[in-house]
């Protein structure tokens, strides 16, 4: 009589520890004490249906079966849970590459906006100030038979009145000559500064002569 008592206090711990593994086995996370929980309710399920073999074994198999199942919903839910996870952290990782491909690309882009900007900006006159008769009269013309010698530097007028409008560059014989426009004038409508300069063997040029059109 106490070994049949036995068997079935087993049967019923296990069937409590089975039904409280299925109750747990549903919530992620938690559903790891159910498998706990129901791993010993499956141990005494299985030692009380050893016990009571050839008796009634309905608790003993209540136990087990409770206990199997709450394993199985657990194994199962936190399969899919860790599927799940992997998932999104598959299209975080997409995510993220392409937030960084279009930030690349956006910089690079734009790095080459700049270079456009800086290499057109070259070209584009950066005007400082304004022809006036005096500044004309201020240019000093030098000698043409040696190459411009004593006259006003190209680099002197670029830095007080900018960028000419045009350059027309020439090479006779060896011998260099730039001519240079400006429109940033004070004077009348059409008015405008044109400076003949002579190539030094540095690169740099000096004012030969000069002619001017409506200055004030």
């Amino acid at each position: 009589m106490k070994e049949k008592e036995k068997v079935i206090g087993l049967g019923i711990v296990g069937i409590v520890f089975g039904g409280l593994g299925l109750v747990f086995s549903w919530i992620p996370v938690i559903n790891f004490l159910s498998i706990f929980l129901g791993f010993i309710g499956l141990v005494l399920g299985l030692i009380a249906l050893g016990l009571n073999w050839k008796n009634k074994k309905v608790i003993s198999i209540v136990a087990t079966a409770l206990s199997a199942v709450a394993l199985l919903i657990s194994f199962g839910i936190n399969g899919a849970v860790s599927e799940a996870g992997k998932q999104v952290s598959k299209e975080a990782s997409k995510s993220v590459g392409s937030a960084v491909k279009k930030a690349s690309s956006s910089v690079e882009s734009s790095s080459q906006n700049s270079q456009k900007e800086s290499s057109s900006s070259f070209s584009v006159k950066k005007s400082t100030g304004e022809w006036t008769k005096a500044d004309y009269d201020a240019v000093v013309e030098g000698d043409i038979m040696s190459q411009g010698a004593g006259g006003t530097s190209y680099d002197e007028l670029v830095s007080k009145f900018g960028e000419p409008d045009s350059n027309t560059d020439s090479d006779v014989a060896g011998i260099g000559a730039r001519i240079s426009s400006w429109t940033n004038t004070n004077g009348s409508i059409g008015s405008n500064v044109a400076i003949t300069f002579a190539k030094q063997s540095d690169g740099s040029y000096l004012t030969t002569s000069k002619a001017q059109v409506g200055l004030e």
